[in-house]
């Protein structure tokens, strides 16, 4: 797990790209090999060929307390429309 100091360390904005920074990191000898033998099955050494190339989900979840008023200032310019069927 990834977590940001509050006191006085990185924003916590940076969290979600310190996340793809590490899978790009963690993958980098897979995709490298996954590149330069396109018809080889990657050999199952873990150690070696770690991570998961085919597909990543990540979330990013901020927990604490907000008001409306901050999810207001967050979705400024955001611009929903509803189209309600009949």
């Amino acid at each position: 797990m990834l977590t940001t100091d509050r006191g006085g360390g990185e924003p916590n904005e940076m969290l979600p790209n310190r996340v793809v920074e590490y899978a790009i990191a963690t993958t980098a000898s897979t995709r490298e090999f996954m590149e330069q033998n396109p018809d080889k099955k990657l050999p199952s050494d873990y150690t070696k060929y770690p991570g998961k190339v085919d597909h990543t989900s990540c979330a990013c979840v901020k927990v604490g307390k907000t008001s409306f008023k901050d999810i207001e200032q967050t979705l400024d310019g955001l611009i929903i429309r509803c189209v309600l069927a009949l």
